[in-house]
């Protein structure tokens, strides 16, 4: 029905919503983001997420690991280096993700990878005759 691009974009707003109050409430001991930087942000790891999943023929497996390998690194960035410039806001994040997901979508022209992944398709051609 929506192509890969299109799919990412709906659940990318849908996960910045998720996530928003993480990043609004100062208790919460993350850094202070607009809405605006938590949607281009979630945005964009969800093209780089969709991208993962569909270069591994759909493996949740791998996108599990692929987030928790990203909340790590960032508890591990805030605790190293707790400098205002990384702690303080999200710029560094938002232009970084951002500039990742710009550079996979041109160079998959929009398709993130997908290639009509079938597992009984792909296991009907490979059996022998």
């Amino acid at each position: 029905m929506h192509g890969p691009l299109i799919g990412s974009l709906i659940l990318g707003f849908l996960w910045a919503m998720w996530h928003l109050p993480l990043f609004l409430i100062p208790s919460w001991d993350t850094p202070h983001r607009s809405p605006l930087d938590v949607i281009v942000w979630a945005v964009s790891i969800t093209i780089l997420f969709t991208w993962v999943f569909n270069n591994t023929k759909g493996s949740v497996l791998r996108i599990i690991l692929a987030h928790g390998s990203f909340n790590s690194a960032a508890v591990a960035t805030y605790i190293l280096f707790p400098a205002p410039a990384v702690t303080g806001g999200s710029l560094n994040f938002v232009i970084g993700f951002g500039v990742a997901a710009l550079l996979i979508l041109a160079l998959t022209r929009g398709r993130l990878g997908y290639q009509h992944y079938h597992p009984e398709e792909t296991a009907q051609t490979t059996a022998p005759a």
